[in-house]
């Protein structure tokens, strides 16, 4: 069979607060599309599948939900500004330091209170069944102790349906920052989830077979794909041999040091795993690899494109650092990593178009 579009996935990491980086990242795509097609349109309706964990998972839902007539409800710089104006909200600071000693005792460093309000105002009553995408969202189910992937289609074939807010306070809810998020499904069952970045912090892989899985039901198992991964920053943090010496509340504080290396280490694994996977790939900025017309049509020119950093200060690379003066720094870092990858999104645009022709 001849495809004239490949199948398109957008997958985006968790990261708490720097999902404002690839919030910002979207917002130039988004606007070099408008450019090359003349007219205004919205990115999420280029893409297939959207994939997210945590903050990820807001932005993919936030992408997905739409409005009665069908229309979307959210540009991606309407979710840009979730993140600067509603971050400090999501992210309140304790009152005390006696508060931030005994949370690393008893209980989470934040009340859930802010971000279930802030989802709530964002996504409302709308159901998952209700996306105007394909939706995976991944977390984790304490009550069963495995991961739990949230679907449309899955949704839509009378499994479980939940409201999309309730999808990303599952999602999010970090251990040591957030109490994990207890929900009854409509199906009667209990269920307390955190964050799926435990099991699955760079979602592309997990999107990757669930696309292989939608083809294949629906007869075009050989359909190219076309899945575009953002990252919200990996961590410079690099350790010297003292570290030998560290017990278990130096592996935690001040900065949740095992936390944020488990992440960085499961992301460097699907990225190697995707690279390999993928005939085309780019994730340092280079022009994306151009198949040929013959591969098109033997749907054997997949292209993985993965956009991402190295967050070299410390305090920036904190999940929870929303005070006003690191918001506009990480700002500052997601426009510049938009311009320093201006080709590759040029491009992407460019292949993204198609769908509109």
């Amino acid at each position: 069979m001849e495809y004239t579009v490949p199948y398109t996935i957008l997958s985006i990491d968790g990261g708490g607060i720097r999902g404002i980086i690839p919030a910002l990242v979207l917002e130039a795509l988004e606007q070099k599309l408008i450019n090359q097609l003349g007219r205004t349109v919205a990115l999420a309706d280029a893409f297939d599948l959207l994939a997210g964990t945590s903050t990820g998972a807001i932005l993919a839902c936030g992408l997905a939900h739409g409005q009665p007539d069908g229309s979307r409800s959210y540009r991606a710089a309407d979710l840009v500004s979730l993140f600067q104006d509603r971050g400090a909200e999501i992210f309140a600071p304790g009152w005390s330091l006696r508060k931030d000693v005994v949370s690393w005792f008893y209980g989470p460093s934040y009340s859930r209170r802010g971000l279930d309000r802030v989802l709530r105002q964002y996504l409302g009553e709308q159901c998952l069944s209700e996306a105007l995408n394909e939706l995976l969202i991944t977390s984790y189910d304490l009550n069963n102790a495995q991961a739990y992937f949230f679907k449309r289609h899955r949704a839509r074939a009378d499994r479980p349906d939940f409201r999309l807010r309730e999808i990303a306070a599952a999602t999010s809810a970090a251990p040591t920052y957030f109490a994990p998020y207890a929900v009854q499904a409509p199906d009667g069952t209990h269920h307390r989830f955190i964050d799926g970045g435990v099991c699955a912090n760079d979602p592309a892989l997990c999107a990757f077979t669930e696309a292989q899985k939608l083809l294949t039901a629906a007869g075009t198992p050989d359909r190219p794909i076309l899945l575009v991964s953002l990252g919200t920053g990996t961590s410079a943090l690099r350790f010297r041999p003292q570290v030998a010496r560290w017990g278990d509340i130096r592996w935690i504080v001040p900065d949740m040091t095992i936390i944020s290396l488990m992440f960085d280490g499961a992301r460097e694994v699907t990225q190697h795993q995707l690279e390999t996977l993928f005939e085309g790939s780019t994730s340092e900025g280079t022009p994306i690899p151009t198949p040929t017309p013959q591969a098109w049509k033997q749907g054997i020119c997949d292209t993985y494109v993965r956009i991402n950093h190295v967050l070299t200060d410390r305090k920036m690379a904190r999940m929870d650092n929303a005070h006003p003066h690191n918001l506009k720094r990480l700002v500052d870092h997601g426009r510049g990593l938009a311009q320093s990858h201006s080709v590759v999104l040029e491009e992407l645009a460019g292949r993204l178009a198609q769908r509109f022709v």
